[in-house]
């Protein structure tokens, strides 16, 4: 298993992607860091030739040392060895998933919060915009962290409706790159940011939230047709749930970085 951590949330550099071993019977990660020194690591995902994708950004300053802007990229570690895969021109990149034709789509949140662009890159590094609406600058309104395919092929993404972050929504997207509404803001409410996106095998949908109201957080399921599964499949939690995965046992894995922004937790579900 490997989870990505931002030591220095307001600065660069600092970030590390830990790798803990299978068992996970002691919480404990393997050392030295798999990777250290990163500029804020983001979304992590391997592709079918064991690659692992790692979305990263920089802050741009200004004299002053205000922050001023985002540089957003990808790293590809391959043998141990990190190198960029892809430079974005703007944006703070976030969610990562590859697809089966180990293809890299990334998330990336415009400076100002309001929209988010989905890029595709090719396995030799080609970037291009996914699910590009002129009508609002983007593939998606507002952030954009989580990433996720289904068997089928089509990307859902999950994200928040307004760049004041008050409300959830996960779109489906088809290979072409057409947007539709998967599940509705009105299934989360106000205040209901969506931070995470995974599939089971069975084909149902499990998305992480965090509520701004009350600060909890809840991990929610999804059927194939955007219903959602009751009761909820974990609900209270404190420490602001955001990376989800499934090990090959079908334990549900969960990061947590804490609302401090400490080292986080790992917690696995099942």
């Amino acid at each position: 298993m490997f989870v990505s951590v931002n030591s220095n949330p307001v600065t660069n550099g600092g970030g590390r992607v830990y790798q803990y071993d299978p068992t996970g019977s002691t919480g404990t990660p393997v050392m030295p860091y798999f990777l250290s020194n990163l500029d804020h690591p983001r979304g992590l995902a391997f592709d079918s030739d064991g690659n692992l994708y790692v979305a990263t950004f920089t802050y741009v300053f200004d004299a002053d040392d205000n922050i001023v802007g985002y540089k957003g990229a990808v790293l590809k570690v391959s043998g141990g060895v990190a190198s960029t895969f892809a430079a974005l021109t703007d944006g703070f990149a976030e969610g990562v998933v590859t697809d089966s034709d180990k293809n890299v789509f990334v998330s990336s949140q415009k400076f100002d919060e309001t929209v988010s662009t989905i890029y595709k890159i090719t396995p030799d590094g080609v970037v291009s915009t996914f699910g590009f609406d002129e009508t609002i600058q983007g593939s998606v309104p507002g952030q954009c962290f989580g990433l996720a395919f289904d068997s089928a092929g089509n990307l859902l993404a999950g994200g928040t409706s307004d760049s004041t972050n008050t409300y959830g929504t996960i779109y489906e997207f088809t290979s072409g790159g057409v947007r539709s509404i998967f599940v509705g803001l009105e299934a989360f409410g106000s205040g209901v940011g969506l931070l995470d996106l995974t599939f089971d095998v069975s084909g149902n949908l499990f998305a992480s939230t965090f509520n701004q109201n009350d600060f909890t957080g809840e991990i929610r399921e999804f059927g194939p047709d955007g219903t959602e599964i009751t009761p909820r499949f974990a609900t209270g939690l404190t420490k602001e749930p955001r990376g989800l995965r499934f090990d090959s046992d079908g334990n549900l894995l969960l990061a947590e970085p804490g609302i401090s922004g400490t080292n986080p937790p790992v917690s696995v579900i099942s």
